[in-house]
């Protein structure tokens, strides 16, 4: 999508519009990949995917407490990252940086007035400055990956407060979420309804079926799904539901069973399938609904298409066979 260019010294913990290059800036615009748009009269980038950018907030709030502190090499990664390639000069930078900004300190006496107390970095710069090195030329790099991602990126010098470059941020994520939930939690729909055709779609048999897809690669959660489901969405839930008699796979089997045994008597059903009186009357209802057209519940996407289920099942509708 775009590469981030070389540090001319200045040392980056953020990404910035001017930081960037593309390969192809006309391509990424003219398929809707990248918008130029100006928000509260500030010229941005929008991104339609997420990109990977890391962050820091956990390195301010948990300073590094000596050379050997396991998060360390992980804070070196990530100025790496945004600082690629870097040459002696902004390696020594990197060091520096780390010392003032991300270093615990400890109270020592100062060297310059008698009898105050100041407080100096735990880090050395030359223990620093060898381990970006090193992590520099392993080569790890070339495999790094961060796991925080955004969809925009601010000039430089902008006029924007924290705070609200933080609510532009939450804006375009919500939005952005919202399609790219509803996209998979669409397809997932469609899916489910040709594999299943007469059982009904939950939000529950959604999140099973682990084809909704967090940003982070992990399946969305229950509430996620409930939470960013569409009205389009919704409504295809409702029409496969309208007709699709069973709620579940157990049930539908159940039920051909109580058709192949014929004529019997309530307590005779429901001993042989092993299910409650309630459930039996249900299938006999279903059954004087359905007239003896039965095989509509045998439909599976093996032995029907999604053409053919959806006519069947309009036409048993229409003749008043199957009355809801």
């Amino acid at each position: 999508m775009f590469e981030i260019h070389k540090s001319n010294g200045n040392i980056r913990t953020i990404l910035c519009k001017e930081d960037i290059v593309f390969s192809n800036k006309a391509g990424l615009i003219e398929f809707k990949l990248l918008e130029e748009t100006v928000i509260d009269g500030v010229e941005v980038y929008v991104f339609k995917e997420p990109f990977r950018v890391p962050s820091f907030r956990m390195f301010y709030a948990s300073r590094i407490k000596n050379v050997k502190d396991k998060y360390l090499p992980e804070l070196i990664k990530r100025l790496l990252y945004l600082n690629p390639n870097p040459d002696m000069f902004s390696r020594k930078k990197i060091a520096e940086l780390i010392i003032y900004k991300f270093s615990a300190t400890h109270p020592v006496e100062s060297a310059v007035l008698t009898g105050r107390i100041v407080e100096a970095p735990n880090l050395w710069f030359e223990e620093v400055y060898e381990l970006v090195t090193s992590i520099n030329n392993s080569g790890v790099m070339r495999n790094f990956k961060v796991d925080n991602t955004d969809y925009i990126l601010f000039p430089r010098n902008c006029s924007l407060s924290v705070a609200q470059k933080s609510d532009i941020r939450v804006s375009i994520r919500g939005s952005k979420a919202c399609w790219h939930y509803n996209s998979m939690i669409g397809e997932t729909i469609q899916i489910l309804d040709e594999e299943k055709p007469t059982v009904k779609i939950t939000y529950s048999k959604i999140k099973d079926s682990n084809r909704v897809i967090r940003s982070n690669g992990k399946p969305a959660t229950l509430n996620t799904i409930k939470t960013h489901i569409n009205r389009a969405n919704e409504r295809l839930l409702e029409e496969h539901n309208n007709w699709a008699p069973f709620f579940s796979d157990k049930i539908k089997d159940k039920y051909i069973e109580f058709v192949e045994l014929g004529n019997m008597d309530l307590d005779s059903i429901v001993e042989n399938l092993h299910i409650s009186k309630s459930t039996a009357m249900e299938f006999r209802r279903l059954k004087e609904n359905f007239n003896g057209n039965e095989s509509i519940f045998r439909l599976t996407k093996e032995n029907y298409t999604v053409e053919e289920l959806s006519a069947l099942a309009k036409q048993s509708i229409e003749d008043g066979k199957f009355k809801k």
